[in-house]
């Protein structure tokens, strides 16, 4: 069954946004573009067994990101923009 995390749970898209935010702020500062695999890495540093984002859901909230215009996804890399 395939989860919708858009309508799901707000807090999830909420935390990956602010975690990949301070990211870029901080460790990717001078970069330009991420493997989205690289990126979910850091963004799942320091969270519980139950509370890491998989690839799917990680994928699903770069492209609401996207939508808004906050970064770009495309074949696995992601991009500030």
């Amino acid at each position: 069954m395939e989860v919708n995390y858009r309508l799901s749970a707000p807090f999830r898209l909420q935390l990956f946004r602010s975690r990949v935010s301070k990211i870029f702020a901080t460790r990717l500062q001078d970069e330009e573009t991420i493997f989205l695999k690289d990126l979910l890495e850091f963004v799942n540093e320091g969270l519980s067994t139950e509370s890491l984002y998989g690839t799917s859901e990680a994928t699903q909230i770069c492209e609401v990101m996207g939508e808004n215009d906050e970064l770009m996804i495309s074949e696995g890399i992601v991009y500030k923009v």
